[in-house]
């Protein structure tokens, strides 16, 4: 029975809170890779240790089977997500000398990324020559520069820079760019925004928009026409708007007008919708076309029949062929926003401001789920988090879209015979 492991790891985690010795011992002796992972995650969230049991585990690893030992490591790695000065235990030193030379790509692994969240030198060393092989597979090389970004590792700064663009690398590369305040960074991804695909660029200009100067120097580009203003989507337009800066604002008013949010135009703009989305028009729907369109508006976000993202709510089921619900989720997302679905401002000592859907928080981290990412963010690094009774979702979606796709888009949206 798959469900059995948890069901143990349930039973046996209040150990965790006064008794971290036998729950030790209960890793030492069990069988199941799951609980041994997860009694060594649970068990390194304290970074004191006390009872030191933790390090015990640390010391029986060093001479453990290897399965065994990866569990433990695995389970260590994963409570250290986005913590940028995790203390090492006391017995690292000691399995981190008999790892270092396995066989094992794995173990190697473990030992390269551990070490260098412990500032180990050598092993930075190591993990920023992984993310420079470009003759290593690219989740490989990603994982590594993550880890150099989790520690803000000035070496791995030109690295990034040259993995700008690149197929499937293009994401971690501006996560490292966007933990530095120069604006030299700004101007780069500025100058690199012609030649990026449309997913690339809508990545970067998330970036640009998190920290005010970035967003002043990217609406300036949409000011002197270098950079059209559909680059930008609603929902990025919105985040500059919550940076809640007046010279920003009065531009943001200028350049893509004023927000129309009362309540008596979105249902005249309903009306006039449904003036032109009529059976006769619906049925005439491409939606060939209509699901191409979904999966570039809102399958990023969204899941329907197995596919898309899960940021926001499943579409398969609900009222969807009902055209009334559809556009008034459409043209009016925050009407009624479950509380897991809320939009929150989180904006970050180093100056940045993010925002998305908080998954989880704790002392230690802060999990944000934006449109492009789910971010592990060190819960000290918050400076504000501030959430609305909006959604992530903006509103303004399809006025940018014309309406043929419109139809086709609804038209495969109502379809519910496939």
């Amino acid at each position: 029975d798959h469900n059995l492991p948890l069901m143990l790891w349930y039973g046996v985690e209040p150990l965790a809170t006064g008794h971290r010795w036998a729950l030790a011992d209960l890793a030492k002796g069990s069988a199941i890779p799951l609980v041994r992972n997860h009694i060594a995650r649970r068990l390194a969230l304290d970074p004191e240790d006390p009872e030191q049991a933790f390090d015990g585990l640390i010391r029986h690893a060093a001479t453990a089977p290897e399965e065994w030992t990866l569990d433990i490591l695995a389970g260590l790695s994963k409570s250290l997500e986005g913590i940028s000065t995790p203390k090492a235990p006391s017995s690292w030193t000691l399995l981190s000398g008999v790892i270092a030379n396995s066989a094992n790509p794995e173990m190697v692994a473990f030992h390269r990324s551990l070490g260098t969240l412990f500032r180990d030198p050598a092993a930075i060393n190591a993990t920023r020559a992984v993310v420079a092989d470009e003759t290593a597979v690219s989740e490989a090389r990603i994982a590594a520069l993550r880890t150099l970004t989790t520690i803000r590792d000035p070496g791995s700064l030109e690295l990034a820079k040259g993995m700008l663009g690149k197929q499937g690398l293009h994401a971690a590369a501006v996560e490292r760019l966007a933990v530095e305040t120069d604006p030299s960074v700004a101007a780069l991804l500025l100058q690199r925004l012609p030649s990026l695909s449309m997913t690339d660029k809508t990545v970067a200009i998330d970036s640009l928009i998190s920290r005010p100067g970035w967003a002043s120097l990217l609406i300036g580009e949409v000011a002197s026409g270098k950079l059209p203003a559909d680059s930008l989507s609603p929902y990025q337009v919105r985040q500059i708007r919550s940076l809640k800066i007046p010279e920003l604002a009065a531009e943001i008013t200028r350049l893509w007008g004023e927000r129309k949010d009362a309540s008596k135009q979105k249902i005249h703009a309903a009306n006039v919708w449904k003036l032109y989305l009529t059976p006769k028009n619906l049925s005439q729907a491409d939606k060939v076309k209509g699901k191409e369109i979904y999966a570039q508006y809102c399958g990023t976000c969204h899941k329907m029949y197995g596919e898309g993202g899960t940021v926001g709510p499943e579409l398969t089921g609900g009222g969807r062929d009902n055209l009334d619900y559809l556009l008034a989720n459409i043209l009016d997302p925050s009407e009624v926003v479950a509380k897991e679905n809320q939009l929150s401002i989180i904006t970050m000592k180093d100056g940045r401001t993010l925002s998305g859907m908080i998954r989880a928080s704790d002392d230690r981290t802060t999990t944000l789920q934006t449109l492009a990412e789910k971010l592990t963010l060190p819960t000290a690094d918050i400076a504000k988090t501030e959430t609305l009774p909006t959604s992530l979702m903006p509103e303004g979606l399809i006025d940018s879209i014309p309406r043929e796709q419109v139809r086709d888009l609804i038209g495969w949206l109502m379809d519910k015979g496939r």
